[in-house]
């Protein structure tokens, strides 16, 4: 996941956002057992990433993420990274809900309340 700088890649920090995605969905009750059980599952449709600052490779990195909007099958999610307290990234998904055949499926009416 590191550059031959020493830097992380954009790669890397694209699955820190992920990760950090699914941390946040199962703080909120939606784990992927509660996807699975649906047969529901998210793809990343377009991102936009931001890189603000250096990221060394291996450092501790201090990540928030929260959901900015959404319609009918589509999320846009925002997270933001951190090192030392100084902004270093910034990475905006949107996501599409698909169903057990791939399909584009609508937002369960429940996240709503969470998101």
């Amino acid at each position: 996941m590191d550059g031959p700088d020493g830097r992380l890649r954009t790669s890397g920090l694209l699955r820190y956002t992920q990760d950090l995605a699914a941390q946040h969905s199962e703080a909120l009750g939606y784990d992927r057992a509660w996807y699975a059980g649906r047969g529901l599952t998210w793809l990343v449709r377009a991102a936009e990433v931001k890189v603000l600052g250096a990221i060394p490779y291996g450092v501790q990195l201090l990540g928030t993420t929260r959901v900015v909007g959404f319609r009918r099958v589509w999320s846009r999610r925002e997270s933001s990274f951190s090192l030392d307290g100084e902004g270093v990234a910034v990475v905006r998904i949107d996501w599409v809900l698909l169903d057990r055949r791939g399909a584009p499926t609508r937002i369960p009416f429940e996240f709503e309340t969470f998101f």
